[in-house]
């Protein structure tokens, strides 16, 4: 039974006809002459709320005839109620006249905090909010929240919201001292958290002005707005997207200037022909396993083999800047992520792989960006390359030495342009027609190119049974790294409309809230399983009938494993899966969708020849080679048409 918390003041006909209409259906608690109450005292009436917060076992529905107190508790604690609901009075009442001073309310919704571990990591927080000390603030760290496991997910988010939102309201009410890199954590809770580009404005935009962050800083913070907004964990819009352009060429220009005497450029004629340099911002292989590796090193390496076969000489970089945490770059930002790191390749000067070996360099993570941007040059200036090609996102080293030698950038993201200060831009698809028109008038290079994979070898071969799996059901299969936040509601509720008897999903990967997630949906509860990361996806893949894909901006590696495995799939038409399984898979919305994986199980004949369809597209996107010598021939044409 729904539990409402009533703080009223007066009698009236409208909170009599509220008690009618909702007594059978709820567990009322009414308070009156809530003001008189609390002696006028606001501080009073708040305290009181928030031991009820902690008292009852599940969040509830808020009810008042008080203005002033509606107001408070929607800009406060909207997180700590369904509903906040104002019953307008017939009649003017009284006001509180003790006005509420944040810094003493937030002091004492500390102290009342049930768990010691939440309760000193709050007093801290509240604490250091007038210092820029909060740099060193270890009560959130800057890997990931560690609190509240003693209550709810939706309690633990409504705590630190709610603490978010009233020291925001002390600042701007100027009842609390708050310091520039305190507001900037607070921006940075409240962006992650409400999931409002508003928020996400209000992060940035302090940052792209500081004078007290330095570019490092600054880099890390841009940094970790992307991936929260790759993770569908932050949301950005049209102006937080320039904002990000914007403070990303700014940090470049700086850099470029203050290493103005390094960049000389190596004209043409004095470098080496078919010479390449690769860099990647993230190089991870298991120097135990080489054949294990994630997507976008396995991307990098294929690359590196084809431009081998083309009897290219072939040099690799590993800048080492993605999401890196060190005594340089590191920021108070709510719930950061570090960046993985294998120390071992520091030490690598040639890299084998598939039987070609490669010059090899790793730069060190913890050192300055200077340092880095200058080691990279003098390697460049040592090997001379013809071009230079960076595979990945933001990289400021492989910009800055693009001054020197051109460089090509190609997102791992390959659906969409990289962000990069280089003139070539990849594109691992074709270009609708409006589009290069709109490139052209703004004077964007795009090299549009075929976005290739190579597979990891299929070493084993599953059974349905050794997952729990029924042997006759018709088999979904969902598959990413980030599915607790790419798998949305409404994609649980189409499967929950199709995971009726006969059907089964697979999920693989990571999924954090799994369980949570299936509590809700009884059908996907009882026909669905998920058996966590899956190192053999081909092996996955075979014992599956059709892939299946949530809205995502990555994945295409693992539709193009379910084509080579002879597996349809189905998608919408967004993100790296739809370039890369290509438009006959696609559909227009999850109705669709609900309608095409039953035409897929109860169709035969269909299934058959989009099974046939599938292989055929895997053999094309597999096919490196082709396609590599294609952007090969693009780039050199531009490298001598074009650039010095």
């Amino acid at each position: 039974m729904e539990n409402i918390i009533m703080f009223m003041e007066k009698e009236s006909k409208q909170l009599s006809d509220y008690i009618e209409r909702y007594e059978q259906e709820a567990q009322i608690h009414l308070y009156m002459d809530i003001v008189e109450s609390c002696e006028g005292n606001l501080f009073f009436c708040l305290g009181e709320l928030n031991n009820l917060f902690w008292s009852e076992q599940a969040l509830c529905k808020f009810v008042t005839d008080v203005k002033e107190l509606y107001d408070i508790v929607s800009s406060l604690y909207s997180a700590h109620f369904t509903e906040i609901i104002y019953i307008n009075p017939e009649e003017d009442i009284s006001h509180f006249s003790e006005k509420i001073k944040i810094d003493e309310l937030l002091n004492f919704e500390v102290e009342v905090i049930p768990d010691n571990a939440t309760k000193e990591a709050a007093r801290r927080l509240v604490s250091q909010m007038a210092s820029d000390n909060i740099l060193s603030f270890s009560g959130i760290r800057p890997y990931g929240e560690i609190f509240g496991a003693f209550v709810s997910e939706d309690k633990r988010r409504a705590l630190w919201l709610h603490f978010a939102k009233a020291i925001l309201y002390g600042y701007e009410n100027r009842t609390m001292d708050v310091s520039e890199f305190g507001l900037i954590f607070v921006y940075s809770m409240l962006m992650r958290m409400e999931k409002d580009a508003k928020y996400t404005k209000m992060f940035l935009e302090p940052i792209s002005k500081s004078k007290c962050a330095n570019l490092e800083q600054k880099f890390f913070a841009m940094d970790q707005v992307s991936l929260g907004a790759f993770r569908k964990q932050i949301l950005l819009d049209n102006c937080c997207s320039e904002l990000m352009w914007q403070m990303y060429k700014d940090i470049f220009n700086q850099w470029k200037e203050r290493l103005k005497n390094e960049l000389i450029p190596i004209t043409y004629e004095n470098r080496v022909k078919d010479r390449v340099v690769v860099f990647t911002i993230q190089f991870l292989r298991n120097p135990k396993n080489p054949d294990s590796c994630n997507a976008p090193t396995r991307s990098l390496l294929e690359r590196c083999n084809a431009l081998r076969s083309m009897g290219k000489d072939v040099y690799i970089i590993n800048t080492s800047e993605r999401y890196v945490v060190n005594a340089y770059s590191y920021f108070p930002i709510y719930y950061a992520v570090a960046g993985n790191y294998i120390e071992e390749y520091e030490k690598v000067e040639e890299l084998e792989h598939q039987g070609n070996k490669y010059w090899f360099r790793q730069i060190k993570n913890d050192i300055p960006e200077e340092k880095k941007i200058s080691l990279a040059l003098s390697w460049i200036r040592e090997i001379k390359p013809e071009y230079m090609l960076c595979i990945g996102p933001d990289s400021i080293v492989a910009d800055i030495c693009g001054q020197v030698i051109p460089c090509a950038s190609m997102a791992v993201v390959f659906s969409s342009l990289p962000r990069t200060m280089n003139k070539m831009k990849i594109l691992g698809r074709k270009l609708a027609a409006e589009e290069k028109k709109e490139y052209e008038r703004q004077g964007i290079d795009v090299v549009e190119s075929r976005f290739t994979f190579e597979l990891k070898p299929q070493r084993e071969h599953f059974t349905r049974r050794q997952f729990g799996i029924p042997d006759d059901c018709f088999l979904l299969v969902i598959v990413g790294t980030r599915l607790h936040s790419e798998v949305t509601k409404e994609f649980m509720q189409m499967l929950d409309d199709i995971l009726q008897t006969g059907y089964h999903a697979v999920f693989a990967g990571y999924y954090d809230n799994y369980e949570s997630n299936v509590e809700v949906f009884e059908n996907v509860k009882a026909n669905s399983t998920f058996i966590g990361y899956c190192e053999d996806i081909l092996a996955l893949m075979e014992i599956c009938d059709l892939y299946v894909n949530p809205v995502r901006m990555g994945g295409g590696f693992s539709v193009i494993e379910a084509f080579w495995q002879g597996k349809p799939g189905v998608y919408l038409p967004v993100g790296d899966v739809y370039i890369a399984g290509g438009e006959e898979f696609a559909v227009s919305d999850l109705e669709t969708m609900k309608k095409r994986i039953k035409e897929y199980k109860e169709d035969a004949s269909y299934y058959k020849e989009m099974s046939y369809k599938a292989k055929e597209r895997s053999r094309l996107m597999t096919s490196s080679l082709e396609a590599m010598k294609n952007l090969d021939s693009e780039i050199i044409e531009r490298v001598r048409r074009k650039y010095w």
